[in-house]
């Protein structure tokens, strides 16, 4: 990602024209409450700790999502306790995510469980398998244009995929939390305008009934 972020004219730390992409990712640190700088950082990772991260901030994400849908505090303890796959499971289950997020976020925690059992994961190794080199490149070529134009320079979209796990798969966890919490907000919007319709007509339909006969 620094790569491609550094095409551009340095003016903030490694972000240059891209300043609006900093101040972003603030934003979703913000909302998921985690320590600033620690979705930032990510590409910057190897590629063992990213995977590792990536999945912990999926994770909080998930609890922050859930938790805030839920809105019970008994209930609550209940949601942070289950495993990651199953905290997928119940988002999908509530509506919050659709089946294909569903299936990107069921790719990272297995890519996470793969590298949870070794301390020398590379996805260069990890890609050596095709059938999960063939799971990821359709699960996640969304996110580019075919063929991908960067710095000038054009490569097919499967290539650029194989070569850029890291920047794929944080660009589509960071669209999908940031979409998923406006979904939530404008579903609650709409909930609170229909309350308001419906307390509205309870009042207007009282008042009629105590306004004195003609």
């Amino acid at each position: 990602m620094n790569k491609i972020l550094k095409e551009s004219k340095e003016k903030d730390d490694d972000y240059g024209d891209f300043l609006f992409l900093k101040h972003f990712l603030e934003r979703c640190e913000s909302d998921i409450g985690v320590t600033r700088g620690a979705v930032q950082s990510l590409p910057k990772e190897d590629d063992w700790s990213f995977i590792i991260k990536l999945a912990a901030i999926l994770e909080k994400s998930l609890n922050h999502l859930i938790c805030k849908d839920i809105n019970d505090q008994y209930i609550e303890p209940l949601i942070l306790e289950l495993p990651l796959a199953r905290k997928i499971q119940q988002a999908y289950i509530r509506k919050l995510i659709d089946h294909t997020t569903k299936s990107k976020f069921s790719f990272i925690v297995k890519a996470r469980n793969e590298a949870a059992h070794t301390i020398s994961f590379t996805f260069k190794d990890y890609f050596k398998d095709i059938d999960i080199l063939n799971e990821f490149i359709p699960k996640f070529q969304d996110v580019w244009n075919d063929p991908v134009n960067i710095g000038g320079k054009t490569i097919s979209r499967k290539k650029f995929l194989k070569e850029n796990p890291k920047l794929t798969l944080f660009l589509n966890l960071i669209e999908k939390i940031s979409h998923t919490n406006v979904d939530i907000e404008i579903a609650k919007i709409k909930k609170n305008r229909e309350q308001l319709q419906y307390t509205q007509i309870f009042f207007k339909s009282f008042l009629k009934g105590l306004a004195p006969d003609k």
